[in-house]
């Protein structure tokens, strides 16, 4: 008997998830349709306050005067007051708002574990299917953003401005460097105008320059002039890559568009890659001896994204470019790689027959967390590196946090000092604390 009301329920809890999945997908497209920001240019002030003109004429910082094709694309010295014992820098990536959700554990787990035989798991499942999809598909919820959070919980942005509003509770730094993902999907003007609107006070006080991300699309002409207004254009159509020397501190900032780089097409994509790696070599060949890159991809990763460069096929392009950026970070005597869209916190050191470099995934600016799986960590490590690179296994560490990290540049001249990184955890309420702290100068011996 108890078997048979067992059976006769599981059909009737089928029937209801199945009701209330129907009533809920409806509710959410009718509210993400009406809340949706629309594919259209930007339409605040051009250039956006804080935007960078270098390169076409406007001040902050200069050109470098120069008639090579690698000089006009060069942005010129970051000035810092006399007197100064160093330079700051704050680094931090992936703080786009918005409610996609393939990465959302429970959402996921829920779609995942659906199974017939169990009516449960089934209707857990239906409940979170709409919402999942309809989330992963529209970009933001605007008006009736809310409300949607109230009945379903999905996040809004995660911490963007809990980590935003830490940010500008720093002391004034002299830049601040993004590796990316500023905004929900870059063709959408309306985004870019709430981004500049949040990010006013910040980039009103500091230099603030960042590297293009996968959801700044670059590859799409409205995404483009989007970016040219609020974040300045760049030297030539398209090339989304320059560099940023502080003389003070003996730095180079190199800034790098990985999008080009993870193209796999032929013809005009390939050869964009191509000028922009050769760009990239002829740039850290000389100058200023600490030198630092900037890309929104990293290129170890213990993330999410664990096919990004595609090198588990080591012929494919893609994963061509990777290892050759990594043979030129070895050969250049790069410092640090700094890189976002893992939305965490990690970092490994890159042993090289003289040295080595750090590697730096900083993407807890406030997008959803994607937790750091210990299967997935230890496989990404496991990807092939080009010969004479290792990783060193003692100075992996990472954390699904939110956070930003503060990089201390000492005098040029003052040898023998450390170049401290320090990664501060935001809490809730705009509490920090120091949750990382390493010596760029040194391997992993000298990190905790």
């Amino acid at each position: 008997m108890a078997r048979t009301r067992r059976s006769l329920h599981a059909p009737l809890a089928v029937a209801l998830a199945a009701r209330l999945a129907c009533a809920a997908t409806g509710i959410c497209l009718a509210a993400g349709l009406s809340g949706c920001a629309p594919i259209a240019l930007y339409r605040g002030p051009v250039p956006a306050p804080g935007a960078i003109t270098a390169f076409t004429g406007g001040a902050q910082p200069h050109v470098v005067a120069g008639s090579t094709d690698a000089v006009r694309h060069f942005l010129g010295a970051l000035e810092t007051p006399r007197g100064a014992a160093s330079v700051v820098v704050l680094i931090y990536g992936d703080n786009r708002p918005g409610g996609r959700m393939e990465a959302h554990p429970r959402l996921l787990r829920a779609v995942r574990k659906m199974s017939l035989r169990n009516p449960y798991k089934l209707g857990r499942g239906l409940l979170a299917l709409p919402v999942f999809l309809v989330s992963a598909i529209v970009p933001t919820f605007d008006g009736p953003r809310d409300f949607l959070v109230l009945l379903t919980r999905v996040p809004t942005g995660g911490a963007e401005t809990r980590v935003r509003k830490s940010l500008e509770a720093q002391p004034l730094g002299d830049l601040v460097i993004s590796a990316g993902d500023l905004v929900t999907w870059g063709d959408r003007g309306r985004l870019w105008e709430h981004y500049v609107a949040r990010h006013a006070a910040l980039r009103s006080r500091t230099l603030y320059l960042a590297a293009p991300g996968n959801h700044e699309r670059t590859a799409d002409p409205t995404a483009r002039a989007n970016w040219a207004s609020a974040m300045g254009p760049p030297a030539r159509e398209r090339r989304f890559w320059y560099a940023l020397d502080a003389p003070f501190a003996d730095a180079r900032f190199v800034f790098l568009d990985s999008n080009a780089l993870l193209d796999p097409g032929p013809g005009e994509a390939a050869a964009l890659a191509e000028e922009q790696l050769a760009w990239a070599d002829s740039v850290l060949a000389a100058g200023p001896r600490r030198r630092f890159v900037i890309l929104h991809h990293p290129l170890l990763s213990g993330g999410h994204y664990r096919n990004a460069w595609r090198s588990h096929h080591p012929e494919s392009a893609v994963a061509r470019r990777r290892a050759r950026l990594l043979e030129m970070c070895a050969a250049r005597h790069v410092t640090a790689i700094f890189a976002g869209h893992e939305h965490m916190y990690q970092r490994v050191f890159v042993e090289t027959a003289d040295g080595g470099f750090w590697h730096v995934t900083s993407a807890g600016g406030g997008s959803p967390l994607y937790p750091l799986d210990p299967e997935i960590h230890d496989l990404e490590l496991a990807k092939p590196l080009p010969e004479g690179l290792r990783v060193a296994p003692a100075s992996v560490n990472g954390r699904s946090v939110f956070h930003f990290c503060r990089l201390v540049l000492p005098r040029g001249e003052a040898g023998g000092q450390p170049l401290a990184l320090e990664v501060l955890r935001v809490h809730g309420g705009g509490r920090t604390e120091v949750m990382d702290r390493i010596d760029l100068l040194r391997g992993p011996a000298a990190a905790p």
